[in-house]
C-alpha cells in the first residue's frame, strides 16, 4: 500500500504515517506535536476526506473503511 504517503491528524496537525500498516496498527511520525498517550487521532474525516487515501492506494473508499479493524473505536458526526 502506499503508507509513505498516508497522513492523519493529531491535536489537529498533519502528521505522516511511517513504516507499514500491519494488522489494525500503524504509526505516526509526532516529532513536535506534543502529542502525548490517549489524544485523539483522525484517519479520515473532515481534513482528511477517504476519498483522498482511497486515491492514494488504488481503491475505493468503502474499502478502506471496511477494512478497519472493528477493534478501533469510530466516532461519527453528521
Amino acid at each position: 500500500m502506499c503508507s509513505d504517503q498516508l497522513e492523519v491528524l493529531i491535536r489537529g496537525q498533519r502528521a505522516p504515517i511511517v513504516g507499514r500498516v500491519c494488522m489494525d496498527m500503524c504509526m505516526a511520525d509526532a516529532t513536535g506535536l506534543g502529542a502525548a498517550p490517549g489524544d485523539e487521532v483522525e484517519l479520515f474525516g473532515e481534513h482528511l476526506p477517504v476519498e483522498g487515501a482511497a486515491a492514494l492506494a488504488g481503491t475505493i473508499q468503502y474499502e478502506l473503511l471496511c477494512a478497519v479493524s472493528p477493534r478501533v473505536p469510530r466516532e461519527y458526526l453528521n
